[in-house]
């Protein structure tokens, strides 16, 4: 369960400290849960939610709760891996149920199930990245707890996905929170002086960070937390949906681990200035052959 990268415990806080943050992570949680219930559930299913006038309460997650709906934004099929593959759509299409669809080689097509369809989820992730900065725009996209973190934002000097697949096993794929999840290892190192931009995860994770040039400690910050001050080696959790701005004045190497949907990116970087760094780490490129296909 997600609630599981919610448990890590921080040196150093307060018991009343742990407690406020207990009660934030079971809301997110129990929120992201009962999305992912309405999103997952049969037509008759949402017709009778929709009859009932019950609504998952998204509030806990901030501007872009609204978000997580993905049937209700905005999606076009212009993206560049789309355009790079023009069978794209139509093969993902072409797949009818979500077992299917959902199968690592599918994934590695570009397919995922989004909004109860096989879908090309690049235009997912695209569509989705929009939604969040267009909420967060007037909400301080530059500050974490109204302030500027030092330095600037910049790309990773390096960076890898050392791991990327389906929770379970194919014959569990389309089950919720279990075949429609996966599993995501990433790498990056930023250089003395570079920051990471400041960013949402659409699902927690959790990071591990190494410093640089003798900087032992890395100064974490999260939109509604006091900040964390993160010995070298030690790991923290990435609430969903919150804005993060961590930074080391020596440069760092951090390793993430994500569990999450591929019909959501796994950060959105909301801070203005650096929206072009988005498009240069989790990098994906579909091994449809259109030739082949067609």
């Amino acid at each position: 369960m997600l609630l599981f990268f919610f448990a890590l415990v921080f040196g150093g806080k307060k018991a009343s400290e742990h407690e406020l943050l207990h009660d934030r992570l079971i809301r997110v949680n129990d929120a992201l849960l009962s999305a992912f219930q309405d999103l997952t559930k049969s037509e008759g299913e949402v017709e009778d939610i929709e009859e009932s006038s019950e609504e998952v309460d998204r509030s806990v997650l901030g501007p872009a709760g609204h978000c997580m709906d993905l049937a209700k934004i905005e999606v076009k099929f212009d993206d560049d891996l789309t355009k790079e593959y023009p069978c794209l759509k139509d093969f993902c299409n072409s797949i009818e149920s979500e077992e299917e669809c959902l199968q690592d080689k599918n994934y590695q097509s570009g397919c995922s199930w989004c909004a109860g369809k096989c879908q090309p989820y690049t235009s997912y992730q695209k569509a989705f990245i929009d939604c969040v900065r267009e909420a967060y725009k007037d909400h301080d996209p530059d500050k974490v707890n109204g302030k500027t973190p030092p330095m600037e934002p910049f790309e990773a000097a390096f960076d890898t996905t050392f791991f990327n697949h389906p929770i379970g096993k194919p014959s569990q794929a389309g089950l919720p929170y279990i075949g429609k999840m996966r599993w995501a290892f990433n790498t990056a190192s930023r250089d003395a002086g570079k920051r990471v931009p400041i960013h949402v995860h659409p699902f927690a994770g959790m990071s591990c960070i190494t410093t640089h040039n003798n900087f032992d400690e890395t100064i974490v910050t999260a939109e509604g937390e006091p900040d964390m001050i993160l010995p070298s080696g030690r790991c923290y959790t990435m609430p969903p949906l919150t804005k993060l701005g961590p930074y080391n004045y020596g440069g760092y190497t951090v390793l993430d681990t994500f569990v999450y949907d591929a019909c959501y990116p796994i950060w959105v970087i909301i801070e203005p200035e650096a929206w072009s760094v988005q498009d240069k780490q989790f990098i994906f490129t579909s091994d449809l052959d259109c030739n082949d296909y067609n």
